[in-house]
């Protein structure tokens, strides 16, 4: 005869602290004896149920995350979402999460919530929004350059404001280190790189950086104004530049 070993296992989803209370399994699984019938198959019968088993527990628990991440979100209605976890397989929870979640899913950082005290949490939930932030910014480059040649997209500030001026700019996209001196018109409230202004008799005022006022008239277009950080992005970058809403 041989030993019968006991196998336990048991699985906590971390993420939703007292909202997934009950994200917990155990399963005992015992190797049969020789006594009943040929060990080789029931042991392989066994132990496919076995996984089996492990499988549903944890689509059980990434249902229950996914649950108490709605609660959430119905709550406090956040704009994104990181998800911190040891697990292997937390990206499987993907296919559990409703479409609400998904969207604002950002990404994953490893570490045990239960565990980890705010000062971490919060530095590599920085840090992983910064990294996604400096590749959203070679994203947004790479379309500009793409949609420009299509009309859908212009670099340099004349351009950018002539398109600004007729509340043709989608996103505006700004060289963190660019400044320009220029001028604003304060009736129309333009700003402008001349000492002109659209209406008659309207006198304009130098500025010593007309990049801040141009960033003020694109978030009242209701523009999305993206900040470029990277310096080697920045290079590639005339200053400013803007993806369009129409083509010209």
């Amino acid at each position: 005869d041989f030993l019968e070993p006991l196998a336990t296992r048991s699985h906590r989803f971390h993420s939703g602290g007292a909202g997934l209370k009950g994200a917990q399994g155990t399963f005992k699984y015992s190797i049969p004896s020789r006594a009943s019938s040929p060990n080789m198959v029931q042991h392989s019968m066994g132990e496919y149920r076995f996984h089996m088993r492990i499988q549903e527990e944890k689509h059980r628990i990434f249902k229950i995350a996914n649950d108490a991440l709605m609660e959430a979100w119905k709550e406090s209605k956040f704009d994104k979402l990181v998800i911190g976890s040891l697990r292997e397989d937390i990206k499987d929870i993907e296919s559990h999460l409703h479409t609400y979640l998904l969207e604002r899913l950002v990404g994953y950082v490893r570490l045990n919530p239960s565990e980890a005290n705010e000062q971490e949490i919060r530095e590599k939930v920085l840090d992983l929004l910064w990294q996604k932030d400096r590749e959203q910014e070679e994203s947004l480059i790479n379309q500009l350059r793409s949609l420009e040649g299509e009309g859908l997209a212009v670099s340099g500030l004349s351009k950018t404001l002539e398109q600004l001026y007729v509340g043709n700019v989608k996103t505006l996209l700004v060289a963190d280190s660019f400044e320009k001196p220029g001028f604003y018109c304060p009736q129309s409230n333009l700003p402008t790189l001349k000492p002109e202004c659209p209406v008659d008799g309207e006198v304009p005022y130098p500025v010593e950086d007309v990049v801040d006022e141009i960033i003020e008239l694109a978030l009242e277009e209701r523009a999305s104004v993206e900040v470029i950080i990277r310096e080697d992005l920045q290079k590639k970058l005339d200053g400013v530049g803007a993806l369009l809403r129409w083509r010209i």
